[in-house]
């Protein structure tokens, strides 16, 4: 039989397996020789107390019940479905879609215009150390899609559209620590995620599906409402029957073929703003107070913070515990900022994207790429200030100045103490940064919207009432933090999940405008891919 029950575990307890079978034991009454499994199904720090800990939910299996374990199922067989599938981005909703048709039997065509995960990263150590950017394999380019080497957070934790368990379970199965099961804000790492998507990869092909990497698709051969065929940058054509649509919030050039077209597209709000570095040791001492010292040995601390500054909501996204900021652009001439931890979280600052809502009625026009445009002109006017202040970018601890002065492109960031940026002064020295490609002193109220600038200003003040120390001289502001979701939406029936125009093609994930975040975007890959089935069934 099964059962559950919740038991506080103090720090030192919260690996031992041992301590969790006598507390369960005694709560339960039962001795511990008739526990056969334990399975932890959720499990948060309360570190409020004079003393903190875990508190734990737990799943008890006793004799003779054990257990399940997980499995995934691929259904080939030797006449695959007749059905041409392509799907267009390798990312989590590419994947799993990809995983999802193949377990039904569908044989995936896959086409990514990035690399595989173990050449992407050589991209990705150019950009970081000299500054020098592939447009096509990149933070957010590539397979995995921009997770992979931007954190691999697991936000949400809402079942509406499908179920969390299984996207995290899938994970495990390939190779994700089982702790992501339960924690609260579950994480998997820049440097655990490459191998879990190699493993995703080398099973998909095993089951029949075809890879098609540094291929990006530029045109679709549209007859009668219906996606015949794409065609590749290179001319090659890739005929089909049907089209997952997973090319991820940075495909601006998707966009525009839509708007050129005339296909349906519509406006959508986003969140805009910068990117707040403190020391880690100070994001701790305000979360955790008291117990912030090295006898509880706690985790970094992470926050998350929403407020409301004139009807405006002002939150904070990706908040990265131990984590480093990270260059996140797809294009020459612009800048962007975001940030990742590896799977430690050892690093000795914390940061996370501090963001304000941005609506149509933000950029007045009825154009449905204005706030495509929107976007990009802050991004351009942000690179721009960075190479007018060339000569002035200091060295930070991972990059040189001399690596910087190598650059194809500058991609330092303008910075500001956090102090500086509420009351718009020019900051007289930084302190140190873990941006990798060098940070220089600059107003941002030369930078930003007026809106954004004064939402943002306003709403530090209100953190700091709540977190006070959240405003000190050891915290900066850096930016572009503008990747935060797409500004344009790709049309689609609510029920069939095709689009309204082109019916045999399924837009999905955060390129589409239905998803954030790793697992909100597999799920939504996965109801495309059950759509699908329904209709060819």
């Amino acid at each position: 039989m099964t059962t559950e029950c919740s038991i506080r575990l103090f720090p030192q307890e919260k690996d031992n397996s041992e301590v969790w079978r006598k507390k369960i034991s005694a709560e339960l009454g039962i001795a511990t020789n008739e526990i056969s499994d334990i399975r932890i199904l959720r499990q948060s720090l309360d570190a409020r107390s004079s003393k903190p800990f875990y508190q734990t939910l737990f799943k008890i299996y006793t004799k003779p019940d054990s257990a399940p374990t997980p499995t995934i199922q691929a259904t080939t067989t030797i006449h695959p479905h007749p059905q041409k599938v392509i799907i267009i981005g390798a990312g989590p909703a590419g994947l799993f879609a990809a995983l999802e048709l193949v377990k039904n039997g569908y044989t995936p065509i896959i086409l990514e215009q990035g690399k595989k995960v173990e050449q992407r990263k050589k991209d990705i150590v150019a950009l970081q150390r000299y500054g020098i950017l592939n447009e096509n394999s990149n933070y957010c380019f590539g397979e995995g899609g921009a997770g992979t080497f931007s954190d691999g957070k697991l936000y949400t934790r809402s079942n509406k559209r499908g179920s969390i368990e299984k996207i995290l379970q899938t994970l495990v199965y390939f190779g994700a620590s089982p702790t992501i099961l339960y924690d609260a804000h579950p994480h998997i790492g820049s440097d655990k995620l490459p191998a879990i998507i190699t493993a995703i990869r080398s099973f998909l092909i095993n089951a029949g599906a075809e890879f098609y990497f540094e291929t990006k698709v530029v045109d679709f051969v549209v007859r009668g409402g219906q996606c015949t065929s794409v065609i590749t940058a290179e001319g090659r054509e890739f005929f089909c029957d049907n089209v997952i649509l997973a090319t991820g919030h940075s495909s601006n050039d998707i966009y525009k073929w839509f708007a050129a077209r005339g296909y349906a597209l519509e406006q959508k709000p986003f969140a805009l703003g910068v990117r707040v570095e403190h020391p880690q040791h100070i994001i701790s001492r305000l979360q955790y107070g008291h117990a912030c010292n090295a006898e509880y040995s706690l985790p970094p601390a992470e926050y998350r913070f929403a407020e409301q500054v004139a009807d405006r909501g002002v939150f904070s996204f990706c908040m990265c515990p131990g984590g480093v900021l990270v260059p996140s652009m797809t294009e020459q001439g612009t800048l962007v900022l975001n940030g990742m931890s590896a799977s430690a979280r050892s690093s000795q600052w914390a940061n996370a994207g501090m963001v304000v809502t941005v609506s149509p009625s933000d950029y007045g026009s009825s154009d449905v790429l204005a706030g495509l445009l929107f976007r990009e002109k802050l991004e351009r006017k942000f690179f721009t200030a960075a190479n007018i202040n060339a000569n002035f970018i200091t060295k930070s601890d991972t990059a040189s100045n001399t690596d910087i002065a190598a650059n194809t492109g500058c991609f330092g960031s303008p910075a500001q103490r956090i102090t500086d940026f509420i009351s718009g002064r020019r900051s007289a020295g930084l302190p140190r940064s873990s941006y990798p490609l060098g940070i220089y002193e600059h107003e941002f109220n030369t930078l930003l919207p007026t809106f954004i600038l004064q939402s943002l200003q306003q709403a530090f003040k209100q953190i700091d009432k709540k977190r006070k120390g959240f405003i000190t001289e050891d915290a900066i502001v850096t930016g572009l933090e503008s990747r935060t979701s797409s500004p344009v939406r790709i049309l689609r029936n609510r029920d069939t999940f095709s689009h309204t125009e082109i019916v045999n093609l399924y837009p999905c994930g955060e390129g589409a405008g239905y998803a954030g975040g790793i697992t909100s975007s597999a799920i939504d890959g996965i109801n495309a891919v059950k759509s699908l089935i329904k209709k060819l069934c």
